[in-house]
């Protein structure tokens, strides 16, 4: 009997070794905290499809995180292939052994890591990178919810020197995303407190891509603290609803111009939020186009650099389309010159270098190019912290009851040109423009007390009296009325009395002196006095230019231009519908409308045409329009020909409705934008 129970003992380990199956293995990991991958198989050997062994891997740790709260996963050096996920797991520790040896590596299109569902985890000194580079999806997708089967979102995560590229290894093409958050489950996905440490983006190309990629309206306090964005030819972060802040982060697209062409930024939060600043604190871009934002998604800036990546201009060197150069004019302005036909530069350089326009050079053909370091429309940008190289541009059509600039005393010393504003803060201020080679047009709202301007040079101040809009042009290119050393000077008031009687444009124009440093000062011509029997135009307050008739009896004509975006701005095409409406509504009531112009500031992609309409009547004021590069112009007045709704007459106010065609977006751009102006007819009765 004694022998039989030794017997049995002994065969006691082998009955139980027989037992386990991969089913058992989550019980048995479930005994202890740390879950070494080659335990289940996994090879990281580069060769090996080591998908179902890493997936069981990160299932037996999901049962240990759920069960006791904390698994520790190791990772080899190597390269392991594979399409691996994690599914509703909590508490997981993911440790590679550095980010140049522990590579988690996709074999094709597909992530190569698929998050559905993590709280409370982390991932640290691993490199996630694909062999062939994606189209439709991120190389890491980070969702929760985003096949409506599992309920939990993501949150509390955190990325510790981990690198993320999206360059396909094999192809050598980059992704369209690299980093996703919440791209599939949208606003069903809690995606917030995502946390990167310290970490490599790198690896997305072309209109429309992202190296990182946010949606939905519940992905909250995502956070980057140091790291780096670069190698992306659209935009670095995209954010497409939520909120995001960065912190020490540096971005280099090294695309040069041909990230402007795409019209990407570094940090591109355009589309809509929940009225949750995106913080960007201590920051160096190397990028020509750094932030554009929405109203719902207002900028939260301080301690911006902006250090842009030039080529250097060498004789006799062929350059290719979207090299970027900074060169001077004859007037010592700093300009950006882009190359848009490509060829072989001559043996010296031109001299001078134009300051509008194309520039030929040897067969290189070099355009001077405008483009906006920031465009948003509400928050704080600190300029007093920051620096923009000059030849940016500020686009910040900021609410004069939001004042958007710190550091007002000296808000422009930078040099910065372009559409730059800045707004009053309704007490007596004085604006310093410091630098002679700006290139402004400043827009200033006071609605008490006296605003001034002043520029290197003149004696004066210009004064801007209490609830009035002033405008000053310094770029050369608008109102520029005065030739001096300091390029083009002119002043505007609006809403002055014109007791002078001076309304024709021949008195609006005397004593203007092109030698002198003089800033005119004349009542602006739109006076009611009898003297002023034809004036010619004014401003009115929300930027409208006004041209009207004479007046009989108290009767009279009026052409007008209605802008379509405050202050006549660009209109950002939707990424994520075949039409886009206008922000302001550009066609008056009880008008006639003469034309609808365009020009397109930002080449059109993924479609094959568009046509401009209404709400109601898409090709009402013009027809199919085949030409989507940058630079084309059109006059559209179809409606002149037609009756009803689709004619000239306008009953009530209404948006202009752009709509996109064909294309591999099937009407969808992927990027775009365009400036529309309205001109209408309106008339007054006679009052006698």
């Amino acid at each position: 009997m004694k022998k039989l129970l030794l017997a049995l003992l002994a065969l006691f380990p082998l009955l139980l070794a027989a037992q386990i199956t991969p089913n058992l293995q989550l019980d048995i990991a479930a005994s202890k905290s740390m879950v070494d991958v080659r335990d289940y198989g996994v090879k990281c050997d580069g060769s090996t499809d080591d998908s179902t062994a890493m997936n069981n891997a990160l299932a037996a740790a999901v049962a240990v995180g759920t069960k006791t709260g904390t698994a520790h996963v190791k990772i080899p050096a190597g390269i392991c292939v594979g399409n691996f996920s994690i599914v509703q797991g909590k508490g997981l520790k993911i440790e590679g052994s550095g980010e140049l040896s522990t590579h988690l590596r996709s074999p094709n299109a597909n992530p190569a890591l698929q998050i559905n569902g993590l709280w409370y985890s982390t991932f640290s000194d691993l490199t996630f990178d694909t062999t062939t580079h994606t189209t439709a999806n991120a190389v890491v997708e980070i969702d929760g919810n985003w096949d409506n089967t599992h309920t939990q979102g993501i949150q509390f995560i955190t990325f510790t020197n981990v690198q993320f590229a999206g360059t396909g290894v094999n192809d050598g093409i980059p992704s369209k995303y690299v980093v996703a958050v919440c791209r599939q489950g949208g606003s069903s996905c809690q995606g917030s407190n995502v946390v990167f440490i310290n970490d490599e983006l790198h690896g997305a190309g072309g209109a429309g891509t992202a190296v990182y990629y946010q949606n939905g309206y519940n992905a909250l306090g995502n956070q980057f603290i140091g790291g780096d964005f670069q190698g992306y030819g659209g935009d670095g972060a995209q954010i497409v609803f939520g909120s995001a802040q960065f912190f020490g982060t540096t971005f280099e697209s090294t695309e040069e111009c041909t990230q402007l062409t795409n019209g990407g930024f570094d940090v591109h939060a355009s589309q809509g939020g929940v009225f949750t600043a995106i913080g960007l604190y201590d920051i160096r871009t190397e990028s020509y186009s750094f932030y554009s934002g929405a109203a719902s998604q207002p900028i939260d800036a301080h301690g911006i650099t902006h250090n842009p990546a030039f080529s250097r201009w060498v004789a006799n060197t062929l350059y290719s389309v979207g090299t970027g150069i900074k060169r001077q004019d004859k007037n010592g302005k700093y300009h950006l010159y882009c190359v848009t036909t490509a060829g072989t530069t001559g043996a010296t350089q031109p001299s001078p270098w134009l300051s509008t326009g194309t520039q030929a050079d040897g067969s290189v053909v070099w355009t001077v190019t405008l483009y906006d370091f920031v465009n948003s429309t509400g928050g704080v940008f600190d300029y007093s912290t920051s620096y923009i190289d000059p030849t940016a541009s500020m686009d910040t059509k900021m609410s004069a009851s939001k004042p958007w600039i710190l550091g007002i005393t000296n808000p422009l010393s930078t040099g910065a040109q372009g559409a730059a504003q800045f707004i009053g803060d309704n007490a007596n201020s004085e604006f310093g423009l410091t630098s002679q080679n700006s290139a402004l047009d400043v827009i200033v709202s006071q609605t008490s007390g006296a605003s001034r301007l002043k520029w290197p040079g003149l004696e004066s101040l210009a004064s801007l009296p209490a609830s009035t809009v002033g405008i000053i042009d310094v770029a050369g290119y608008g109102f520029g009325l005065a030739d001096n050393n300091y390029n083009h000077l002119s002043w505007f008031f609006h809403d002055i009395p014109c007791a002078s009687g001076n309304c024709d444009e021949a008195s609006f124009f005397a004593g203007f002196s092109q030698s002198a440093n003089a800033i005119v000062q004349a009542c602006p011509p739109y006076a009611t006095s009898s003297i002023c029997a034809n004036p010619y135009w004014y401003i009115d307050g929300s930027g409208t230019d006004h041209t009207t008739g004479g007046n009989t009896f108290g009767s009279s004509s009026s052409q007008t231009a209605a802008a379509c975006e405050t202050t006549f701005g660009i209109t950002k095409l939707s990424t994520y519908s075949t039409t886009t409406d206008t922000g302001q509504n550009c066609l008056p009531a009880n008008a006639i409308i003469d034309a609808v112009v365009y020009r397109i500031t930002t080449t059109i992609t993924n479609i094959a045409s568009f046509t401009i309409g209404d709400g109601t009547t898409a090709r009402r004021f013009c027809g199919t329009q085949s030409t989507l590069t940058a630079g084309t112009t059109g006059t559209c007045f179809v409606q002149a020909d037609q009756t009803g709704a689709a004619g000239p007459r306008q009953t009530s106010a209404a948006k202009v409705r752009w709509t996109g065609t064909g294309g591999t977006g099937s009407g969808i751009p992927g990027a775009g934008a365009i400036r529309l102006i309205t001109y209408y007819h309106t008339w007054t009765p006679p009052t006698s």
